[in-house]
């Protein structure tokens, strides 16, 4: 029985690691996305 809580504890703490993991890299993304069309837009308005 204590088997089985300690395994659901670690499936439970790598989702929530997974988690973060994945809402950081869509963050990074969202940054970098951001980035790019600030960047494209400032060059847009700029050229023309």
């Amino acid at each position: 029985m204590g088997r089985v809580i300690r395994s659901f504890a670690g499936y439970t703490v790598i989702g929530f690691i997974g988690l973060i993991v994945a809402g950081i890299a869509l963050l990074g993304l969202g940054g970098v996305l951001y980035m790019v069309f600030s960047i494209w837009y400032a060059v847009f308005s700029f050229f023309r």
